[in-house]
C-alpha cells in the first residue's frame, strides 16, 4: 500500500485504520526523542505518539540494530531506573507482547525490566542477585546519549536513529 501525502503527511488508509505520519520532531513521555509524529486512528479513536523511521545502515551491527528497534523500550526502562546505566541486553518476553532490557548501573547493580511492546508502560523493573544473570544478559554494552562515561572511548561504535546520535555501544574496554 502506497502512502496518501496530505497536509504534508503521508497517509495509509485501509478500511477503519487511518495512519499518518509527519516529519515532525516529535518527544515520547520517556524523553526519548523521534523525528516524526504519528497519529493513528482505529474505529473512530485518536492515539498519537512518536515514530521512527527505523533507518539502520547496513554498516550498524546487529547490537546496534537492536537497540535502534527498541529504543521505545529502552527509554521507558532507563527513565524508570532514573540513574545511568548500560543496557545489556534486549529480548522479547510473553511471547513478544512485552520487551525486556537488561541493565547494568554504575555500581555494578543489575536490572531487568520489561515494558510492553511499544514501550510505553513499565511492566516492571527488579534487581537481579549478583553472579545470577544469566551469560547472555550480557551481550552488549549500550550508553544512551548523554549519560556521562567516565572517559571517551574512540573504540566506541555510534548508533544513530537516520542521523540521530542515540548512543554508542561500549567495547570492553570502555570505562563506564
Amino acid at each position: 500500500m502506497q502512502p496518501v501525502r496530505e497536509a504534508g503527511a503521508d497517509v495509509f488508509k485501509t478500511g477503519a485504520l487511518l495512519v499518518s505520519i509527519k516529519p515532525e520532531v516529535c518527544e515520547t513521555e520517556q524523553g526519548g526523542r523521534g523525528d516524526f509524529t504519528a497519529k493513528v486512528t482505529f474505529d473512530g479513536l485518536d492515539f498519537d505518539g512518536c515514530a521512527f523511521d527505523g533507518a539502520v545502515s547496513a554498516a550498524l551491527s546487529a547490537e546496534a540494530a537492536q537497540v535502534v528497534d527498541a529504543l521505545g523500550p529502552i527509554d521507558a526502562c532507563l527513565a524508570k531506573l532514573g540513574q545511568p546505566a548500560l543496557v545489556t541486553a534486549v529480548y522479547p518476553r510473553q511471547d513478544g507482547e512485552q520487551v525486556a532490557v537488561g541493565l547494568r548501573a554504575k555500581n555494578g547493580q543489575v536490572y531487568e525490566c520489561a515494558t510492553d511492546a511499544a514501550g510505553s508502560a513499565v511492566a516492571y523493573l527488579d534487581p537481579i542477585e549478583p553472579g545470577s544473570q544469566p551469560a547472555w544478559m550480557s551481550r552488549m554494552r549500550f550508553l544512551r546519549e548523554g549519560a556521562p562515561a567516565t572517559a571517551p572511548c574512540p573504540d566506541a561504535e555510534e548508533v544513530k536513529s537516520g542521523d540521530t546520535l542515540i548512543g554508542r555501544l561500549l567495547t570492553k574496554s570502555c570505562k563506564f
